[in-house]
């Protein structure tokens, strides 16, 4: 087990500017996490790595060109939303064979969402239903149509029931213990790879 600094996942409240992980804000507000209005971003605190249990772990984030916000990608994301799927009638826009030729060469989830939105580029109208199409959002705060040149890492709590080792910094910032969201990207040595990159 090390001490050591690292970018660690923050979500900065609309209503009152708590910053906090987790799923609620601390703050007199006591606002539930919405991500089309609460911005997440990365701030250096030092936690405890390489525990048998750790209390935080790497994951892969889209950092918005935008607005600068980080935003989770899924394969949901990439295939069964609006980006892939009329919104009016329900539709695919490709075929599962479409698809497979597109992304033969993609060996990324980001790969894979950069040639589906090119395809998207060119279609303006539903060819099932022929309703207007908006343009493609990624970020779910500003909504802008431009992806990331490349992922990022950042360090996302898995517990809440202990502190890490930055608690005083933290609570210097108006932050409190939180439950984590979503499931954790595993590294192989809890939290530390080789060259510090995951398989998609």
């Amino acid at each position: 087990m090390r001490l050591r600094q690292v970018p660690v996942e923050n979500k900065v409240c609309a209503d009152c500017g708590h910053r906090y992980e987790g799923g609620c804000c601390p703050g007199p507000c006591d606002c539930v996490f919405d991500p089309q209005t609460t911005r997440k971003e990365a701030r250096d605190l030092l936690v405890l790595v390489g525990s048998h249990m750790p209390l935080y772990e790497r994951r892969k984030r889209c950092k918005c060109p935008a607005c600068g916000n980080l935003y989770e990608l899924s394969g949901d994301d990439v295939t069964r939303n609006v980006r892939c799927q009329c919104g009016r009638c329900g539709e695919p826009f490709f075929s599962k064979d479409d698809l497979r030729a597109a992304w033969r060469d993609a060996k990324t989830l980001l790969g894979r969402a950069r040639r589906t939105a090119q395809m998207r580029q060119g279609i303006e109208r539903c060819p099932h239903c022929d309703a207007k199409l908006k343009p493609a959002s990624w970020c779910p705060l500003c909504g802008t149509h431009r992806l990331p040149q490349n992922m990022t890492h950042v360090w996302v709590r898995t517990s809440y029931v202990a502190a890490n080792v930055g608690a005083a910094q933290q609570a210097s910032h108006g932050q409190d213990s939180e439950y984590p969201d979503g499931q954790p990207e595993r590294a192989a040595r809890h939290g530390l790879g080789d060259d510090g990159d995951y398989d998609e």
